[in-house]
């Protein structure tokens, strides 16, 4: 810094105020900005949790209708196999009476 300028004529309690300003205006920096990463970090985490009951929500839908889906099958074959056993029954019986008939 040259001598002619201005700023060398400081007084030693000016440029300890001006230290001051600057440090005061650096923390209040550092504060707002660890607020911000607080406030984003916060907001992030609500987004997840949303997220995840979401997908819980739609893991739940999916998992009762395979259950549906399932049972109705096991009702079909349980159904199937009553009328196979019927059919089976049935056919026995005619080949039995086709059987005396000759």
């Amino acid at each position: 810094m040259p001598v002619s300028d201005k700023d060398f004529e400081i007084s030693h309690e000016q440029l300890i105020k001006v230290c001051k300003i600057l440090l005061y205006k650096q923390n209040l920096l550092s504060k707002k900005n660890a607020y911000e990463r607080g406030e984003l970090a916060n907001l992030i985490n609500e987004r997840i949790e949303k997220i995840e009951l979401m997908t819980k929500s739609n893991l739940s839908e999916v998992n009762t209708f395979l259950h549906t889906v399932h049972s109705d099958f096991e009702n079909f074959l349980h159904k199937h196999k009553k009328e196979h056993t019927s059919v089976n029954m049935k056919l026995l019986k005619i080949t039995e009476d086709l059987s005396n008939a000759l």
